[in-house]
């Protein structure tokens, strides 16, 4: 529950998808995979101007941040300070026509 949810919203959340699958619309054999996606937070910093923007680029390459980096605006530097671009994934089930289930299925494990 780090993440703010909880297994019922994600059991709401994939019985939502299954009521919109049994529509007509929805086409036969078509699978909806599931997943939950955590990505690292970008912080973006406008600084007062080029020398104070390169010391915080510099600072955050040196504590770990590495691909943090400099966009030069109209109006200020913007510093974006980003760890990786490294991300977790992990399949919760899957939406079809006849359903849902929170079951990743044998396509994910080994």
């Amino acid at each position: 529950d780090a993440a703010g949810l909880s297994g019922d919203d994600v059991r709401r959340a994939v019985a939502a998808l299954a009521a919109d699958a049994k529509a007509d619309a929805w086409p036969a054999g078509e699978v909806w995979n599931v997943s939950l996606k955590f990505e690292p937070p970008i912080a973006h910093a406008r600084c007062a101007d080029l020398a104070a923007a390169r010391r915080l680029v510099a600072w955050a390459l040196a504590h770990g941040w590495r691909e943090s980096g400099c966009n030069l605006a109209k109006r200020a530097p913007t510093v974006a300070v980003r760890a990786t671009g490294a991300a977790l994934e992990t399949p919760l089930g899957e939406v079809t026509r006849a359903g849902a289930s929170l079951d990743p299925g044998a396509a994910y494990v080994d």
